[in-house]
């Protein structure tokens, strides 16, 4: 997913013909990760985080294992789209209780102009009389930190309703 689309001007999108066509560009990629078969042991996560705001957005923190190269494919330029996936460690034992699995967040900017983006997954049990309940509850949140606030929102774009409750998530910036 760090790979993008070369356009004109060193990939940042000049008008909205390229705008659409890096869209189009991760949502196929998001698209095919999301129809890859699913390992029992991980979940996957797919993040798409849309800027458009005029201004480019680095990450400043964050709370992933990110080696130098995922990183630099999350830094957003004006005007940019990325997408970033991770399958994190899906392990609950038979009549285990409820259990948060991950938990983590990324912030676009810093405190003059900037976006926490926070995601994960927890998984509530309740023991029946012949079988527990598993419900799957995800954070999807994004929050303007910065002095100057950037209106923002966030949407879980695919939840799956069967373990290991994978989901997709879109964040638009700006």
């Amino acid at each position: 997913m760090s790979n993008t689309p070369q356009t004109t001007e060193q990939s940042q999108p000049t008008d909205s013909t390229e705008l659409e066509r890096l869209h189009e560009y991760y949502d196929k990629h998001i698209q095919a990760l999301e129809a890859a078969p699913s390992q029992r042991n991980k979940t996957r996560f797919i993040l798409k985080v849309i800027n458009n705001s005029e201004q480019g957005l680095a990450v400043s923190e964050h709370s992933l294992n990110l080696n130098a190269e995922i990183l630099a494919s999350l830094q957003l330029s004006d005007k940019d789209v990325i997408a970033f996936a991770q399958d994190f460690p899906y392990i609950r034992n038979l009549g285990s209780p409820s259990k948060t699995l991950y938990r983590h967040f990324i912030v676009f900017g810093d405190q003059t102009r900037g976006a926490r983006v926070e995601f994960g997954l927890r998984v509530n049990t309740t023991f029946g009389v012949f079988t527990p309940t598993i419900t799957p509850v995800r954070t999807c949140k994004v929050t303007s930190i910065g002095a100057t606030p950037i209106a923002c929102t966030a949407r879980i774009t695919r939840a799956l309703q069967t373990e290991p409750y994978s989901f997709s998530m879109e964040v638009t910036l700006g």
